[in-house]
């Protein structure tokens, strides 16, 4: 694998997006690398991957591909490029290369498969917030910023800050909360839920 192209992606570096047009698979060399894909919105990790898995074969395999999920280095990774006269090449020559690519298929759709015929359960994201600022009370938490909590609830919950802050509004209109400006440190978010 020497042989062929090795492109290096720092941590957090995008390899390719969701929907862009792509003519090559990667073979990780190095490193870990994120799958993932929007679903309602929401930034849905289906795979992490590491050496030697391959990834972004469907561009080998269909023409004018788009690619269907997106590709992330989550931390110093280097790749083998593989365009599809490059795989063809190497597929005549190895037959090991052959199962490489074909048991990284049959892999990620079995766990692709399995994710999405298992039931989930909708997150309901007011009570977790209401369980969550009972948990911060209990031990004399009562006040927070608006917009650090937002961000933090939202990676909790694996959503967009929007879908906090609405939840956060209405917790406010019942009055369990108090969103308010704060004087001296911005938008507040006083706790009463008892």
């Amino acid at each position: 694998m020497s042989t062929y192209k090795v492109l290096e992606y720092y941590k957090n570096e995008i390899i390719f997006k969701e929907g862009a047009s792509g003519s090559s698979a990667f073979i990780i060399k190095k490193g870990q690398v994120e799958i993932s894909k929007l679903v309602d919105g929401v930034h849905s990790v289906l795979h992490i991957l590491e050496p030697v898995n391959i990834f972004g074969e469907m561009a080998i395999f269909t023409e004018g591909h788009k690619r269907i999920a997106s590709a992330r280095a989550l931390q110093h990774t280097e790749l083998i490029e593989i365009n599809k006269e490059t795989f063809k090449g190497y597929t005549d020559k190895s037959p090991d290369f052959i199962w490489l690519t074909l048991n990284s298929l049959v892999d990620r759709l079995k766990r692709t498969t399995q994710m999405l015929t298992s039931p989930i359960m909708p997150i309901d994201l007011q009570n977790g917030i209401t369980v969550i600022f009972s948990m911060m009370m209990e031990h004399k938490l009562t006040k927070l910023k608006y917009s650090s909590t937002v961000t933090k609830l939202a990676k909790v919950f694996c959503v967009e800050d929007q879908q906090i802050e609405d939840e956060l509004q209405e917790l406010n209109s019942s009055g369990s909360i108090n969103i308010r400006i704060d004087p001296i440190g911005g938008k507040v978010i006083r706790l009463t839920l008892y």
